[in-house]
This record gives structure tokens, sequence and C-alpha cells, in this order.
């Protein structure tokens, strides 16, 4: 009932995949729902949502049709109001991400740093910053190659009051050529931030990822390369089939007009439809691929 990619608002897809392509008016439907036409209009483009009322008597009237329970628009509903509601707090939801995995979390006592830990917290800020301005990263850039937000990174190197996540030191660790003992103040040697080390390093991590990166592809492209001809192989054949079926089915719809609009014609009527346009798309994305 969805794109696989973005939730789709359900008063849109009622408006696209059912009455648009059943040519059901909007009046006509408001009527059957018992709803006002304003209500209804409203609902299909987007701007109200599926209520559970509403959705009791989408099942009731057009089950036969899409197949589509109360709980499957209410489920829709819920898909695209998260999916909203997520790019609002996006920057919430990254820093919330890990914030309780530190050095000293235990879930029977309170978390009370002593001053020990805080001072290790301050050494962790001050090696975290000299190690990035040393390899001359910004902290926008660095914020990406560690996997937190702006605002995290900023409050690490500044203040230091944050819990950090131990996956966040491995990360830095890694990223910053520098072991987790020098960057918590364990180890005076910090041979590994020179220059020619830090090149020499640099590169050998480069050279491995790209090498790792071919090969991934190439496998990728190769699977998929043979499921994509095995699968248009098929196609082919069947394509042809879909089309006979459409002219079969108009045909049997212009000599038999009243029974046409039955339910359960109607329902028969947008899986053609509905078979007919993947078809379609399917054979436009070979032709595009030049595998057709």
């Amino acid at each position: 009932m969805k794109d696989e990619t973005t939730p789709i608002h359900p008063g849109q897809f009622l408006k696209i995949q059912v009455l648009e392509k059943l040519a059901l008016g909007i009046d006509d439907t408001a009527i059957q729902l018992r709803i006002k036409r304003e209500s209804l209009s409203r609902i299909l483009n987007g701007h109200r949502n599926i209520s559970v009322e509403m959705a009791l008597k989408l099942e009731a009237l057009l089950a036969g049709v899409t197949g589509a329970t109360a709980a499957d628009w209410l489920r829709m509903q819920a898909e695209y109001d998260i999916y909203q509601k997520s790019k609002d707090l996006v920057n919430t939801i990254d820093e919330l991400k890990g914030e309780w995995i530190g050095f000293y979390y235990d879930e029977e006592y309170e978390v009370r740093p002593n001053k020990e830990e805080i001072e290790t917290r301050k050494i962790l800020s001050s090696n975290l910053k000299k190690s990035r301005d040393e390899l001359k990263i910004n902290l926008n850039e660095a914020s990406k190659k560690l996997g937190v937000s702006l605002s995290f990174l900023k409050d690490i190197e500044g203040k230091g009051k944050r819990l950090i996540p131990i996956s966040f030191l491995a990360k830095a660790s890694v990223e910053y050529l520098i072991s987790i003992d020098h960057l918590l103040g364990l180890s005076d040697d910090d041979s590994i931030n020179k220059p020619d080390t830090i090149e020499r390093l640099s590169q050998i991590k480069i050279n491995t990822e790209i090498m790792n990166k071919i090969n991934q592809e190439n496998i990728l492209i190769a699977k998929v390369d043979a499921k994509v001809n095995r699968i248009s192989t098929k196609f082919i054949g069947l394509s042809d089939e879909v089309y006979n079926l459409q002219s079969l089915f108009n045909s049997f719809c212009r000599d038999n007009q009243q029974l046409s609009k039955s339910q359960g014609m109607l329902s028969l009527k947008l899986a053609v439809i509905n078979t007919v346009d993947r078809a379609n798309q399917y054979n436009g994305m070979l032709r595009r691929y030049k595998i057709l």
C-alpha cells in the first residue's frame, strides 16, 4: 500500500491508486463514506489524517477492491507521520544515540563522575582537538568521520562533560591514527602523530579501502547482471500475456457493461490496471538500460 522508499499519505494513496484508477468521483465517494466533501478533499490532499473512524469506513467500503483493512490504513498513516516527524528531529535523534554508553555507566547506581573521571575527560577533550588539528580536519568533516553530530563533537572537545560511548573512542582512534591509551592520557607516546607516519598509514588505509570497494562492487555488479538477465528473459514472455489479458478484459467489459460496474469487477479492473502499469514501468526500465 505504499512506496518502498518514502511513506505516502493514505489520502494520496486513496486518491491516486483507488479513486482515479476506478474513475470514482469525490462527491459520490464522500456520500458513501457519510462525510462532507470538504473533509474528504483535505484527506485526499494530505492535509488531514486518517482517523480510526475513517479507517473503519474505508475498510467497509473498499476492502473488496483494495484488500486493505482498517489497521492497514492506520499503519500507513503512522508510517507517514513517523517519517515526517523524524526529519524534524534528526539532530535530536543523532545526539541521543549511544548517549548512555560511557566509562562509568552502572544500572544499579546513580551516574556521578568522580574527580579522576572528570580529569580523564578533560585530557580526552584536549587530545581529541589536538589530534584533529594536527591532521588538519575541520569539525564538520570530523563529525561525519566519527559518526556523531556536530554539537556532540563540539561539546566533547570543549567542555568534555558528555558521557563518551566506547564505540566513539574506537572510531576516533582509527580516524585520528592514535591509540586509545594516548587519547585518555595513559601513554605519552605520540609518535603516531608525526607527519611522515600519518602520511604512510593514511595511504595504506586509502589503498586498502579502494581495493575492498572495487572487489565488492565487481561482485555486486556480477550478481545484479545475472539476476537482471534471468528476470528479463522471463519478463519478455510474460509482458505479452499481460497485454493480451488487458485487451480481453476490456473487450469483456464493453460487451457486459452492467456486470462491469459490480464491486468484484471493479476489484479485477484495478488489478489489471496495476499489472499493466508494472509491466510498462519494467519495460521502460529495461529499455532505458538497453537490456531490451
